[in-house]
C-alpha cells in the first residue's frame, strides 16, 4: 500500500460518512414534509370553532408542525426505513 491510496482511504471514508448523513438528512426532511401534508389535510376534516381567529390559527400550526417534527424525529412512519436503501441508487446496477 503506498502513501497515496492510505492516506486516501480516510478521506474516502469520512465523504461516504458524509453522503450518508446528508441521505439521511433528506429523507427525514421528506418525511416530515409529507406529514405536515397529512396532517394538514387531517385538520381540515375537524370543524372550526370561531373562537380565536388568526392567533389561533397560528398557534395551531405551530403545534402540528412540532408534532410532526417530533413523529419524524422518533422513526416517522417508516417512510424514510423505505426510502434510504433505494435512494441514491437510481441508474446503478447490481
Amino acid at each position: 500500500m503506498d502513501i497515496a491510496s492510505a492516506a486516501a482511504s480516510p478521506l474516502e471514508t469520512v465523504k461516504a460518512q458524509i453522503d450518508r448523513k446528508k441521505k439521511t438528512e433528506a429523507i427525514r426532511g421528506f418525511e416530515e414534509m409529507f406529514l405536515n401534508e397529512m396532517m394538514k389535510s387531517m385538520r381540515k376534516t375537524v370543524p372550526e370553532s370561531e373562537e380565536g381567529g388568526h392567533s389561533k390559527a397560528l398557534w395551531q400550526e405551530k403545534f402540528d408542525a412540532e408534532i410532526v417534527h417530533k413523529i419524524a424525529e422518533s422513526g416517522g412512519i417508516g417512510m424514510a426505513k423505505l426510502l434510504e436503501p433505494r435512494i441514491g441508487t437510481a441508474g446503478k446496477t447490481k
